[in-house]
């Protein structure tokens, strides 16, 4: 499977999906919700992300190509993944400041079961993110109705 540049194998996504899916429900002291887990499998989150990631509290550079292993391993991870450095401009080494990111998985699950949407709610479908809500805004305006 190829998807952003990076040849995956199915089984290795999966298995780093179900993993995160794990670490999501810990998280929230209980499986998500059937729609909100549907939204999640639905939508694998390594493609919302760019070539490059900066992870950590240092923002060490990540590279899908040069290292592929661990850029899919930040992809799974239930972690902020910052996807932009200095606004897309470049800086002199260890003056990096995130500009933009993927929330964890968990917060946007969080904040999903809270928004507590319900048949016949009005929900505005937009995607603002790299990601972290994309893949659940569409589900959130289906569960309205």
């Amino acid at each position: 499977m190829e998807a952003n540049g990076v040849e995956e194998r199915a089984d290795d996504v999966t298995a780093l999906a179900a993993g995160l899916l794990d670490s999501v429900n810990e998280s929230l002291g209980a499986p998500m919700a059937p729609v909100w887990e549907a939204a999640f499998r639905g939508v694998p989150r390594h493609t919302f992300l760019p070539g490059t990631v900066w992870v950590g509290e240092d923002l060490v550079e990540c590279d899908r190509e040069a290292a592929p292993v661990d850029w899919l391993r930040h992809a799974y991870a239930d972690t902020a993944v910052v996807t932009q450095v200095n606004d897309g401009g470049t800086a002199a080494p260890g003056e990096h400041w995130a500009s933009s990111s993927a929330s964890a998985p968990s917060i946007v699950f969080r904040m999903l079961d809270l928004l507590d949407v319900r048949p016949g709610h009005r929900v505005r479908r937009s995607a603002p993110g790299p990601g972290g809500t994309r893949h659940s805004s569409p589900t959130a305006s289906d569960r309205a109705g």
